[in-house]
């Protein structure tokens, strides 16, 4: 493996029971479920809550899912939120979306992730490739603002840029699986 520098641990693992945007109508976080653990795939995320299983709606085989892998995953990190916090107030925990999120202190940027990253588990690691910004949406921008609804794009530009560039994640697809990820598994970024 390439050289590797470590990210972080993984804090929260997490998946979307149904759609948490309703293009044009509003933003839903309460669909964001914490998990104990998840199986992940190129397929995409089922997390393991009490005694049952719960699909990620981006997962082909989701009952309201398009049939298709739309992603494998998204990860986000702490120092996103913090950063949202200081630009927005008050933003809860964890309501970008995101299946994985990782304590980090530094901000991190597609560039940074180009190379690849990687989870280590206690099974190995897993790989994950073709890296892409979790592009923001003024549902989601609207919600941050406290907005009843979500504002036309043109009044909240400034805000959905500064989330732009990766502050509320990245989605990247996953080769083979199933693999089980666990909260306090690491996460590596390789280096070109």
């Amino acid at each position: 493996m390439p050289d590797v520098v470590k990210i972080g641990d993984i804090v929260a693992l997490q998946v979307q029971r149904d759609r948490i945007k309703i293009k044009g109508v509003e933003y839903r976080p309460h669909l964001i479920q914490r998990v104990d653990d998840a199986a992940l795939s190129g397929g995409g995320m089922i997390g393991h809550h009490g005694d049952g299983w719960l699909m990620d709606v981006h997962h082909p085989f989701h009952p309201t899912g398009k049939g298709r892998v739309e992603r494998a995953v998204s990860f986000g990190f702490t120092s996103h939120y913090q950063a949202m916090r200081q630009h927005f107030g008050d933003v809860p925990e964890f309501i970008a979306g995101e299946n994985v999120i990782v304590d980090s202190d530094d901000m991190m940027y597609l560039d940074d992730l180009a190379s690849g990253v990687v989870i280590r588990t206690a099974d190995g690691d897993i790989e994950m490739m073709d890296i892409a910004v979790a592009e923001p949406c003024r549902e989601f921008t609207s919600h941050l603002l406290g907005l009843p609804e979500p504002a036309e794009r043109r009044e909240i530009e400034p805000h959905i840029e500064f989330l732009t560039k990766g502050m509320r994640g990245f989605v990247t697809g996953v080769d083979g699986g199933p693999f089980t990820v666990k909260v306090g598994d690491e996460v590596w970024r390789k280096l070109a």
